[in-house]
């Protein structure tokens, strides 16, 4: 061992001087030019001692380095292991955030029922018949039947009347989903406010539900404006209007903001001051020629030469929630709070397999709701058609959970629907939800559109508000 220890070394100073021995000698030789002194002291000699004399001095500095940091870990660590015994864990770690409805309008279904069939038949986005790339060859591209943007023409509002296609079938979509939904709940929630006992006289008109509606944040402020309006108006024509129904509107500028949004709203259900039951609602389309020739412009387009791109969709999803049980509804399921990393590298760079990050939030979504590590009887992502999402998604459902088959396990939701935003992002949750009434089994949601964020929370039946189930906040 020893011998060894001081042949490398040796060998490394041998190799050094023969490399630059040969290249001068060999450059001398092409300029038919003969060394002297000088030339033998400064490039036979000077010149390989100084290159090993910077090479030992930049390994201390490198050694050096890292032990600092090493130290500074374990200073650290010692830190935390020693503040750990007398630091509670935060009660809201616990928190859950009540469902009591999903909805959903996309191209793969309007039910979560119906996601659900598209993404176990494996259904994948075609080539849309009309849209076309500059070349004039047809797009992959996937929108929602018979969206009439025509029937809206009259209603809208003169800042709205040179609106795209695509801001108008979002509009259409919206409209659509809200409208069911209402039609289902609102009576309920209307039957069990205390002042529908109270004499006509007496009774006061109150709020019984706030709208949230999300839009793409690259909306301008008077865009998004407009569109509330509209909406308030159309839905105030069926007769659900202020104060009994509030409509807002948020710019979102991606899925996981829209997550975000959500795990607000669990915070916020469980603060001092009392929270209307909120129907969340997301919609957004990009389905149209407009669309098609920005995305084309900007290389962003599936195809066979660009397994990386995107995938023109649309869609809505609408999600009910409430801190106190409504009466006359049905709670469908319980979303955790949520947790989210970033991962070393993005997905789209070497090494993309490298799951080490999905995994760990998995384990310790896992172990802070109690679960076992093969308790999940499904896993809803927002994987679409891009290479990295699709083998990242795989690769994940196959470390995480190995007993499984993954294609029987995963649900990826945007290979089927395309890129939807905020949309789609709900929609795992709608769908985990539903999967959690059918199977009165926990679920885990998975988001991983972003080339960097990950993020992941569960989703469980409904439990008893005593449950003890803790899952960190997403970042």
């Amino acid at each position: 061992m020893e011998r060894r220890s001081l042949l490398r070394p040796l060998a490394f100073v041998v190799l050094v001087f023969g490399v630059i021995w040969c290249t001068m000698i060999v450059r001398w030789r092409m300029a038919n030019r003969v060394p002297n002194g000088t030339d033998v002291a400064l490039y036979l000699v000077a010149l390989p001692l100084g290159l090993l004399l910077g090479f030992v001095l930049l390994r201390k500095v490198i050694d050096a380095t890292k032990k600092r940091r090493q130290k500074a870990a374990q200073a650290d660590v010692a830190d935390a292991d020693a503040a750990e015994p007398v630091t509670p864990e935060d009660p809201s770690l616990a928190w859950q955030l009540p469902i009591f409805a999903a909805n959903v309008l996309f191209a793969g279904g309007d039910t979560p029922a119906a996601l659900i069939d598209a993404a176990r038949a494996s259904q994948r986005a075609e080539l849309h018949p009309t849209l076309r790339d500059g070349q004039g060859l047809p797009v992959f591209a996937v929108g929602v039947d018979d969206v009439d943007t025509a029937a809206i023409d009259d209603s809208l509002p003169d800042a709205a009347q040179g609106w795209s296609e695509s801001r108008k079938r979002a509009l259409v979509l919206a409209q659509t989903l809200a409208t069911r939904v209402l039609d289902e709940h609102f009576d309920a929630l209307r039957a069990a406010d205390p002042s529908a006992d109270m004499p006509p006289g007496r009774a006061k008109p109150r709020p019984l539900l706030q709208l949230e509606w999300l839009l793409p944040a690259h909306w301008s402020d008077a865009d998004r404006d407009a569109a509330q309006a509209w909406l308030t108006a159309q839905l105030a024509a069926q007769g659900w209007s202020a104060p009994s129904l509030q409509v807002t509107v948020s710019g979102i500028g991606s899925g996981a903001a829209a997550l975000k949004r959500l795990d607000d709203l669990n915070r916020a259900f469980h603060g001092d001051a009392p929270r209307l039951p909120h129907l969340l609602l997301a919609s957004d389309s990009h389905i149209d020629e407009a669309s098609i020739a920005e995305w084309d412009a900007a290389h962003r387009l599936h195809g066979a030469s660009r397994p990386e791109g995107q995938v023109p969709g649309e869609g809505a999803c609408a999600l009910l929630l409430a801190a106190k049980h409504p009466a006359g509804e049905a709670e469908l399921a319980r979303l955790h709070r949520l947790l989210a990393a970033q991962r070393a590298q993005p997905v789209d760079k070497p090494g993309r397999l490298q799951a080490d990050t999905f995994n760990e939030l998995v384990g310790q979504a896992l172990e802070r709701t109690k679960l076992e590590a093969d308790a999940p009887a499904h896993l809803v992502s927002d994987t679409d058609m891009r290479a990295s999402r699709s083998a990242e998604a795989m690769h994940l459902v196959e470390q995480a959970l190995p007993e499984r088959d993954p294609i029987e396990t995963l649900l990826p939701l945007g290979i089927a629907n395309g890129e939807c935003g905020a949309a789609l992002a709900l929609a795992t949750v709608a769908v985990a939800a539903q999967l959690a009434v059918d199977t009165q089994q926990p679920g885990l949601i998975l988001s991983h559109h972003d080339a960097s964020l990950r993020a992941v929370a569960v989703v469980t039946p409904p439990a008893p508000a005593t449950s003890t189930s803790t899952t960190p906040t997403l970042a």
